[in-house]
């Protein structure tokens, strides 16, 4: 390559689509030693049967071969969970690959998603990097997002893809059953339904999905099941479009590794499901101590994590529990989110030395 194109930054921009150099790529800062409540993960990390069969795994396990291309026996694993048809099941490399699939399946220039606001960022990015206009629904003042405006913009802009995300991230709130099935009876288009705290909630769109062949739900790993670290997803979906949208996806993107971590996590759902009832109940007991403090506002949540406004100011709060060791993250770069930082639920341990520290924090900066 000639030199004045390796010099010329802009000249090596030229040789990409402006799709993909206006785009601003996910990043976070780097911290050490800290208490970890920053990425809504599990900390208490997955149950010990998964533990066992990945150390497992690591001995037997044939890392010099493909693993089946199908993946047939962890979407028959998630069939049976589930009640739903394996042939009706994708997974992939966590949730972000199938939300990339979806919207390589259904998006192009000319073409519109709708998303809502504040909400998760990679419905935006997938939907600008393939060229496609985003219209982005407000929540109302308590940050819960209502299915009327969602009707009101799918019929004036007939989206080829839609997206809510319930229980939402980054609010913690949550659409009732008769708000999303409303967004369904109105929207002709892909309906994604991504369900990646829904263990923390209660209720799934699930039910909805035999009724609406063109609902899609999302769901991952990564939360409840503490498997964030093995990058694994899944989407149910009518069979019929599910191996249509299976045409948008990389053949292998799921590592053996990865799924044996899966499957075993299937095999132990109650474990899950019981682990999560603890968070719940630890969320609550947070939530009240949260509400203690004349100066926090928390917003209720139905995940596991608590959003919450600092009458003093989002970044020197932050700063406050990033100096006593605790890192939450900080979302006040968000408009409607200016004074906003969010808090994992961590073990009770890890909640009571948050509290600690933003009770100095706050007594620091009276």
């Amino acid at each position: 390559m000639p030199r004045d194109i390796r010099d010329n930054v802009d000249a090596l921009r030229k040789l990409l689509r402006p799709e993909v150099t206006s785009l601003n790529s996910y990043r976070l800062a780097r911290y050490s030693g800290l208490t970890k409540l920053d990425q809504n993960e599990n900390g208490f990390g997955p149950p010990e049967p998964v533990r066992r069969a990945l150390m497992d795994a690591s001995d037997k396990s044939c890392f010099h071969r493909y693993p089946d291309l199908e993946a047939a026996e962890l979407r028959e694993a998630l069939g049976r969970l589930f009640d739903w048809p394996s042939e009706g099941i994708l997974v992939g490399n966590g949730s972000n690959e199938l939300l990339l699939t979806l919207a390589m399946a259904t998006l192009e220039k000319g073409r519109t998603a709708i998303a809502p606001s504040p909400s998760f960022s990679t419905y935006a990015y997938v939907t600008r990097l393939l060229g496609s206009d985003l219209v982005e629904i407000p929540a109302d003042e308590n940050l819960v997002h209502r299915s009327e405006p969602f009707a009101v913009a799918i019929e004036k802009n007939r989206p080829a893809l839609v997206f809510l995300c319930t229980p939402n991230n980054p609010t913690g709130s949550a659409m009732s059953p008769s708000e999303v099935r409303a967004v369904a009876e109105s929207c002709q288009s892909l309906l994604v339904v991504d369900e990646a705290y829904y263990e923390f909630s209660g209720w799934s769109a699930l039910e909805l999905l035999p009724s609406y062949p063109h609902l899609v739900v999302l769901r991952t790993f990564s939360k409840a099941a503490g498997l964030a670290g093995l990058r694994i997803g899944y989407l149910m979906a009518h069979p019929e479009l599910a191996q249509e949208i299976r045409k948008a996806q990389l053949p292998y993107g799921v590592n053996q590794f990865s799924r044996v971590g899966a499957l075993v996590a299937c095999e132990h759902y109650d474990s899950i499901r019981a682990r999560a009832r603890v968070i719940v109940e630890e969320r609550d007991r947070l939530c009240s101590l949260l509400q203690s403090f004349s100066r926090i506002q928390p917003y209720p949540s139905q995940t596991n994590f608590i959003l919450f406004e600092c009458e003093l100011g989002a970044q020197p709060v932050f700063d406050g529990l990033l100096s006593r060791g605790v890192l939450v993250r900080n979302l006040s770069s968000h408009a409607h989110l200016s004074r906003c930082l969010r808090v994992t639920v961590g073990r009770r341990e890890e909640n009571d030395q948050f509290i600690n520290a933003l009770g100095a924090t706050l007594e620091g900066l009276s």
